[in-house]
């Protein structure tokens, strides 16, 4: 008996869990946010309800997952903070945005909290992706 799982041609991300969706869309891998993390119980706060706590960290565990995936597949050339290119080279707009970045890396440089932040890493990554120094922002 050769009963075959439907070949499934692309991806749900919920926040919760709606099994009725696998009965509507059976071509779609269902992936459920709040099903990959637990809401530790030092998140939750008075006003807000376990259940809203709930898809609050399954929110934010989404968006930081689209985040790294936008930076995996975005084309941003590896250029824009290397020291050894600029001036004339760059853009008006490149330029600009040189300029806010680095005003930020400096920010971020002499913040230690946000140095330990669990996002510093993706930081620094990005800094590296754009032709800058990440140990530059550990001063």
């Amino acid at each position: 008996g050769a009963e075959s799982q439907p070949r499934r041609f692309g991806t749900v991300l919920s926040l919760t869990d709606r099994p009725f969706l696998e009965d509507l869309w059976p071509d779609l891998n269902m992936i459920v946010m709040d099903a990959v993390k637990e809401v530790s119980s030092s998140s939750s706060s008075s006003s807000s309800s376990p259940e809203q706590m709930k898809i609050k960290e399954a929110a934010r565990l989404l968006e930081i997952f689209l985040d790294r995936v936008s930076l995996e597949t975005s084309t941003v050339s590896g250029y824009l903070l290397d020291r050894e290119f600029s001036g004339p080279a760059l853009s008006r707009e490149e330029w600009a945005l040189k300029m806010e970045v680095e005003k930020f890396i400096s920010s971020c440089s002499k913040n230690p909290a946000a140095r330990k932040a669990p996002g510093f890493k993706f930081v620094q990554e990005m800094i590296e992706r754009l032709g800058g120094d990440p140990s530059e922002m550990i001063k």
